[in-house]
């Protein structure tokens, strides 16, 4: 092995346990989080988010050091509306989170068609691009919940104290019932722009799946038909 592939063989390494990273971080944001104490939740998701954002900009190929920046920006954000209890910033802390995750996820897209065989990383890629988007969502619920609180409907026959979700759990399991068109109905959009959401939520789910499905198949059978 000559010391070219032994480089490029780390650095793939590199890369592969860095969406590993990233996936676990995502794994335990989305699912493991709400079910904690509701008391945690807020200081959970900040210490989650502020890691992710940091292991997204890691995951990029290029332009690393103009992410950097928002992401420390979008850190620097959330932890002071958190500790100055600064409410008025929370959309705004979530607009560029979620704008942030949205280019996050279109490069990895982007990283995933340039490549040429169905591997490890790339599958990777593809699942980690999709929980990202899915996280969007439950941001931008967050922002309309801020604007429009009578936007969405939850159940009323549990008090929110006694809930075993916070809010934010709650728009995390909304956005990935409707993301993954499974529609459970038991939380409802109520207004045009939520129901505009909604839509737009199921339909991104299913071109997602579809078209990363078309391309890993495609690579995998160009790098079989090569050989």
């Amino acid at each position: 092995m000559t010391d070219q592939s032994k480089v490029y063989l780390g650095r793939w390494d590199e890369k592969i346990l860095i969406n590993l990273m990233l996936l676990f971080l995502l794994f335990f944001t989305i699912f493991l989080v709400p079910i904690f104490p509701i008391g945690t939740h807020r200081f959970l998701f900040n210490i989650l988010i502020t890691i992710l954002l940091l292991v997204s900009v890691l995951a990029m190929g290029k332009g690393r050091k103009i992410l950097l920046v928002i992401a420390v920006a979008g850190i620097a954000l959330s932890w002071l509306t958190s500790l100055l209890r600064m409410e008025i910033l929370e959309p705004l802390s979530s607009l560029l989170n979620a704008l942030f995750f949205v280019f996050i996820s279109i490069s990895l897209i982007v990283q995933i068609a340039k490549t040429k065989r169905a591997t490890v990383q790339v599958i990777l890629e593809s699942i980690n691009g999709y929980l990202l988007l899915g996280l969007v969502f439950s941001l931008t619920v967050t922002i309309s919940m801020f604007f429009r609180p009578e936007a969405f409907g939850f159940p009323h026959d549990v008090p929110e104290a006694q809930a075993t979700f916070s809010r934010f759990g709650d728009y995390l399991y909304y956005s990935f019932v409707n993301y993954t068109t499974l529609g459970y109905g038991d939380i409802t959009p109520l207004v045009p722009f939520a129901k505009s959401l909604a839509i737009l939520m199921s339909v991104s789910g299913q071109i997602y799946v579809a078209v990363i499905i078309a391309m890993l198949v495609g690579k995998y059978v160009g790098a079989a038909s090569s050989e």
